[in-house]
């Protein structure tokens, strides 16, 4: 399958279990955010139900906006008595609280905020008794009721983690563990648990590496695991098993059984400069990652490794125009709606927002109209792939690979006369393709017709009984009876994989 993409509830185990379970969206789309009245759209957070981004805009305006594809463009106000220099940084998952900051006439520096349904900006305040100086928010809740951060605060020392809960208002963290700067990346919905990472002292006391970290109300700072002293962690799982990041120019996936393993790449784009591969988004079960490799945006599952995503979605019929897919900057927590940086040659340079089609395998549809459904369909290894579509497949993998004007197996006979199965390798096999393969008196299993605009050029041969035979000769070949068994074996071989 093209990709195995994460269409389960976000926030998974113990401490995650408040988020609400959210519907796969099987819809595949691809949308180019226009230019704004000389503003350039810059896009930093997506949500998938509706598909919603919401970044700034870089120009003149240097407002936060919030954008989907039903309604466009809606900029977030800043904070009151100000000149509108904010920036959407984060959404939550429900697509309900927007985080970023704004600025105020009378607070020296940017001020953490939360639009809440494209409301007014709602400032995040400050610990009791205390002045905040500046503050950003990071990450935020699947339901927006808890945010993380970071702030400055008056009389302070230097910037420190904070939590801020609708019902608590915001508090530090204190310190983590080596007493360096922590990186948020998961919290729970009541903000009691918070997955991370820092800087910690090596157990084996070379100096420092990066540590997995878990925020709990009761326990403060938690070390749950080290990682190599020249990786770098972008995302963590919602359980805190998969993690993915940096390690130099190459990318690389942990989990505690095989440790830290390095991403194949993409082969590179001739046309960019970077020369790097970098994770920088996840889903929040972690089996979807998405980033940049060597000018190209990638997805990558278990099963398929990475792929390029603008191939993907060619395949599923979408049309780009002459954009290039340079990078995705981030997922929704299901993996099913992706934001990144793009090029063209027509618009210069800008953001996008794509649809995945996740839940093609889940949906009860004969998504790909061969007449199997989600799991019975060959093309579902399991039922978080992203198409029914066999990609390896001929007469499954949505192409006309003999350029005849049809494609892949259909059970109405509408598809194309070479595939009796969706599991059958060729478009064109030796009973439809046209040619005498045998030398013995008799073309194909209609004379050739079905090659020549329906004027048969030879009697048709009598070892052909059915066009998807792959042997004009006499003896054993795959035929219709043959292909059912196939199919429940390769059925079975799926399951026993996955």
């Amino acid at each position: 399958m093209p990709l195995s993409a994460a269409v389960r509830s976000v926030l998974l185990g113990a401490c995650f279990s408040g988020a609400a379970p959210l519907a796969a969206s099987a819809a595949v789309s691809f949308h180019a955010l226009p230019m704004q009245d000389g503003n350039l759209p810059l896009v930093s957070g997506v949500s998938s139900e509706p598909p919603t981004a919401v970044g700034w805009l870089h120009g003149p305006a240097r407002t936060a906006f919030r954008w989907t594809p039903a309604t466009g463009f809606t900029l977030l106000p800043d904070l009151e008595g100000d000149d509108e220099l904010s920036r959407a940084l984060a959404i939550s998952a429900d697509g309900r609280v927007a985080i970023g900051y704004g600025h105020a006439l009378d607070v020296s520096g940017q001020q953490a905020v939360r639009w809440l349904d494209g409301g007014p900006a709602q400032a995040l305040g400050a610990p009791a008794g205390r002045q905040v100086f500046r503050s950003e928010p990071q990450i935020v809740s699947h339901d927006g009721n808890a945010i993380v951060g970071t702030v400055t605060l008056l009389g302070g020392f230097g910037a420190e983690s904070f939590r801020w809960t609708l019902d608590a208002g915001m508090n530090l963290l204190g310190p983590p563990p080596g007493g360096g700067a922590f990186g948020p990346l998961r919290v729970s919905n009541d903000g009691s648990t918070i997955l991370g990472w820092a800087y910690v002292e090596d157990p084996g006391g070379t100096g420092t590496v990066p540590g997995l970290l878990r925020w709990g109300e009761e326990t403060g700072f938690v070390l749950l695991s080290t990682l190599p002293s020249d990786s770098w962690i972008t995302q963590i799982s919602a359980d805190a098993t998969r993690v993915v990041g940096d390690l130099g120019d190459e990318a690389f996936r942990w989990t505690e059984t095989t440790g830290v393993v390095v991403l194949e790449p993409l082969p590179p784009n001739p046309s960019s400069l970077f020369d790097a591969t970098s994770p920088d988004a996840m889903s929040a079960d972690g089996r979807v990652v998405a980033g940049e490799s060597k000018g190209r945006a990638f997805l990558w599952n278990a099963v398929d490794g990475m792929q390029p995503l603008q191939d993907l979605l060619h395949v599923r019929g979408v049309d780009f125009g002459d954009w290039y897919l340079e990078s995705v900057t981030a997922l929704s927590e299901d993996g099913c709606v992706a934001v990144g940086w793009a090029t063209s040659p027509t618009f210069g340079a800008g953001s996008w927002l794509a649809e995945l089609g996740c839940g093609t395998c889940r949906d009860a549809l004969d998504d790909d109209g061969d007449g199997l459904v989600d799991l019975a369909d060959p093309g579902c290894s399991d039922a978080d792939d992203l198409d029914e579509h066999a990609p390896t497949v001929a007469c499954d993998d949505g192409v006309d690979n003999d350029s005849d004007f049809r494609a892949d197996f259909r059970p109405d006979g509408t598809g194309d006369l070479g595939c009796g199965s969706p599991i059958l390798p060729r478009e064109d096999p030796q009973c439809q393709d046209g040619f005498d393969n045998d030398g013995e008196p008799g073309t194909d299993f209609d004379g050739g017709a079905s090659w020549y605009y329906g004027t048969p050029v030879d009697a048709p041969d009598p070892q052909c009984t059915v066009p998807w035979l792959d042997r004009e000769a006499s003896g054993c070949g795959l035929g219709f009876e043959v292909a059912p068994l196939l199919l429940l074996l390769l059925l079975r071989e799926r399951r026993r994989r996955h």
